[in-house]
This record gives C-alpha cells, structure tokens and sequence, in this order.
C-alpha cells in the first residue's frame, strides 16, 4: 500500500484505519479536508451501528462518498447539517399543511362564488317571473342584434363590391 501525506503537515504518513480512510487515501488521490469529513462520515455511521435514522442517512452518506467534492467541504457545514437534518421533514410537513390550508381556501372560495351566483341567479329569475314587460323587452333585444348582424352583412357586401 503507497504512504499518502498528511493535511496537517504534508509528511508522509501511513493509510490509517481501513474502514474510517476515504478512497483517495487508497489510490493515491489529492488528500484533503474532504478525507477527515469521510472519516467524520464514517464515525457518525458507527455510532449509530450502521443502521442510523433517516434524518441522519443523507448527511452520512454525504460525508462518506467516494467522491471528495461531493462531501461537505468543512467541518462547519457538516455541523449546519446536523443542526438542522430534520429540515426536510418539517418542509415536507409545514408544507403538506400549508397545502391543505390553501385547498380549503381555495374550495370556501369557489364554493362562496357559486353561492353568490346561485343567489344572482335565483334575483334574476324572480324578478323575470315579476316582470311583465320582459318578453316585450327580450324582443326588442333579439331584434337590435338582428339589426346590427344585418347592418354588417350589408356593410361587407358593399365593400366586396
């Protein structure tokens, strides 16, 4: 097995323990902080006897990956991790709330439009059945459309002509 440097002080120094040893250290790669975030990696699976919760699960696979710029580049932001690993469960979850709210919302929202406009409706048809002008009133409309149609038929057959 080829000797790697050391980070501290770039002198050679031996693999150290095979299973806490980033790849790098094996193939003879650039060593660097990212071997110590590996090995912090490794450390945290052991406590937890390989089995570590879920919340716990994407930061040790982060440290230990056998690419080094992949890890966490320093020690503080494997301790941000840590701090706050169950971020992504309250994401999940505030936001699965904040879902909710919003489709209840939304659905008070539509079902108040609906009521407004049954309301406007049923008005409407009370004051047509009250209304005795109505049919006099609905004619006059249908004949002033029929008016103004005509008027533009007459008008584009001139200007074709």
């Amino acid at each position: 097995m080829p000797p790697t440097l050391s980070i501290v002080d770039c002198k050679r120094v031996g693999l150290g323990t095979p299973r806490y040893a980033a790849p790098e250290q094996f193939s003879g790669g650039e060593i660097s902080p990212a071997a110590d975030i590996h090995a912090l990696g490794m450390l945290a699976d052991e406590c937890f006897g390989g089995k570590a919760p879920l919340c716990w699960t994407r930061i040790i696979r982060r440290c230990s990956s056998s690419i080094p710029f992949l890890r966490y580049q320093t020690a503080d932001d494997f301790i941000r991790a840590i701090k706050h690993r169950h971020w992504l469960r309250n994401g999940i979850i505030v936001g699965a709330v904040v879902g909710a709210v919003v489709a209840v919302g939304i659905f008070v929202m539509v079902s108040s439009a609906k009521s407004a406009e049954r309301a406007e409706q049923a008005a409407l048809l009370e004051w047509l059945n009250e209304d005795p002008q109505l049919p006099y009133i609905l004619k006059l409309e249908e004949e002033a459309e029929y008016t103004r149609q005509r008027a533009l038929m007459d008008q584009n057959a001139l200007l074709e002509e």
